[in-house]
């Protein structure tokens, strides 16, 4: 919803009229943030007989597999994009961001101009969405935030300034989009936030959010070094500590890699406290391993192993009654996305639509035997060459 807020405001800063009648639109615009909205841009495709499909938002950095339903696909920062559009459709679709299937090269905008990002409240109450960051100042191995567009914040004048605004609303909550905490306002009007354990722990007063998001993703020292998450086990030990004593929701995520096993349940088992205490409650969030483009692990192999979340709940939850675990997104619905971000266009339009099933054992072994019938099996463990996308982190 912000991301739609925020390019109409482009467009009326540009002078581009959105038409509510598609016959009258003389392209489609398209925003795809995760592959769980490739429905949206079949749709749009759908619509617009023979007009242009202009495709942007975060999946823009992975651009080739979407070719088959995009025209023209814009990477990075849309306000250059729009800016030029409204001066010359032709000149804005020349731009060194813009890829289609005749110039498959590019380089996305990365300049971004926070001053003309809306403050957004969203219809149905007083939730309002402000933009905070774009990119990731860390660089996990496995995270392709980091890995496709440098770290930059908006202001702390801003930010303040956004928050006082929303204080001043009855029962305003306000979330700042961004991946970190560093431009963080302490306020009862700031919803859930994303910190690292680091951060927190160095001054746990400053987050008071109601949930605290916190991506631990290794399930033991050793794993977390690995994929540039060093979060020692004493600083986990510390974090369940003080959010018991705070009284604060939190949510860890982790990541089920291919040679994940019962070693790492029991180390996690190990590290909790016993408490029969039903709060503060800590989430867990399990997901299995998602290859994702640019990113150092981006050619590595798919073929996941079990991970029976409701198993786990019963052992966890018996030795810290604060515990609860989330929906887990099935091995299937986890491994179509690496192979439609390693797919070409034509491959990607054999591989269909997203599996639709639950997490359970049979899952990933169904899916590959899909795979295998399509010819599209390679997909699991294919090399994709991405140098033609002139990503940046710094």
């Amino acid at each position: 919803m912000y991301t739609a807020s925020a390019i109409r405001h482009f467009m009326r800063l540009a002078g581009i009229e959105e038409v509510a009648d598609q016959e009258r639109a003389e392209a489609i615009w398209c925003s795809i943030c995760d592959p769980d909205e490739l429905p949206v841009l079949r749709r749009a495709r759908q619509m617009a007989a023979g007009r242009p499909v202009i495709m942007g938002g975060f999946e823009a950095y992975f651009p080739y597999p979407y070719l088959a339903w995009a025209d023209y696909i814009v990477m990075g920062a849309a306000e250059g994009f729009v800016e030029a559009y409204g001066r010359d459709p032709r000149d804005a679709l020349a731009l060194d961001n813009v890829v289609s299937r005749l110039r498959p090269t590019g380089e996305p905008d990365y300049r971004i101009r926070y001053d003309r990002y809306p403050l957004v409240r969203m219809a149905g109450g007083n939730r309002y969405y402000y933009m905070g960051s774009r990119g990731c100042h860390r660089k996990c191995r496995f995270c392709a935030t980091s890995w496709t567009q440098p770290y930059s914040r908006n202001s702390d004048r801003a930010i303040r300034a956004a928050v006082r605004q929303v204080e001043r609303q009855p029962r305003g909550k306000l979330t700042l989009i961004g991946n970190d905490s560093r431009n963080l306002i302490s306020s009862p009007a700031v919803a859930a936030q994303s910190v690292t354990v680091e951060d927190y722990l160095r001054d746990p007063e400053r987050y008071r959010s109601r949930m605290l998001h916190f991506g631990i993703e290794g399930w033991t020292e050793e794993e977390r070094r690995r994929l540039g998450k060093p979060i020692p086990d004493d600083h986990l030990r510390e974090l369940l500590r003080v959010t018991k004593r705070l009284r604060q929701r939190c949510e860890l995520f982790y990541i089920v890699f291919p040679d994940w096993g019962e070693e790492r349940l029991a180390h996690l088992y190990d590290l909790l406290p016993w408490d029969v205490e039903l709060a503060p409650q800590i989430y867990l969030k399990m997901t299995y391993f998602d290859a994702c483009p640019h990113t150092p692990l981006a050619d590595q192999a798919i073929s996941p192993v079990y991970c029976d979340t409701q198993g786990m709940f019963y052992r966890l939850n018996a030795r810290c009654k604060r515990i609860r675990i989330f929906p887990t997104r099935s091995m299937a619905r986890s491994a179509w996305r690496t192979c439609l971000h390693r797919a070409t266009s034509e491959e990607a339009e054999r591989l269909g639509v997203q599996p639709t099933d639950v997490n359970r054992p049979e899952s990933f072994d169904l899916f590959r035997a899909r795979l295998r019938q399509l010819g599209l099996e390679p997909l699991l463990s294919r090399h994709v060459d991405w140098s033609g996308i002139h990503v940046s982190t710094s």
